[in-house]
């Protein structure tokens, strides 16, 4: 059930990434349709959990050699791919879907951030007790 509740939520914020990136990216088009764009998230989703990291692991000495920079072309191809497959999302190029890219990367980090805390699932260092030490001011 926890995979099933996890693939919700990376849907639900793919989705909205994919709608802002949509708004903001000149070349990135969105037909309007809510149900399709659940659908191109769900596929976007997918993407990034079956494909995304084969490509990962294939280009992996280029992500090393430029410090993980090339995630990003990975990103880009991604949004290509799901570009493709869907009917009602449509990147019309490599710079739009590099910009697109970048901005569904940010936005879902954010999300995923804000998600996390909200959800109780990440705990900051300052609220863990210390294990085997003291706590409180020295």
């Amino acid at each position: 059930m926890d995979m099933v509740w996890r693939l919700i939520v990376h849907t639900v914020i793919d989705g909205v990434a994919l709608w802002l990136a949509a708004l903001v990216v000149d070349g990135v088009n969105f037909d309007g349709n809510l149900v399709a764009l659940v659908l191109t998230a769900l596929l976007f989703s997918i993407v990034n959990l079956v494909i995304r990291p084969f490509v990962i692991l294939l280009t992996m000495p280029f992500a090393v050699v430029t410090f993980g920079l090339f995630l990003v072309v990975v990103n880009t191809l991604m949004l290509l791919l799901t570009s493709a497959l869907s009917r009602s999302y449509s990147v019309d190029g490599i710079w739009p879907a590099f910009l697109g890219s970048i901005i569904i990367s940010v936005v879902s980090l954010a999300l995923h951030f804000v998600i996390g805390d909200l959800k109780g699932g990440r705990a900051r260092a300052a609220d863990k007790p210390v294990r085997g030490g003291r706590q409180g001011n020295a």
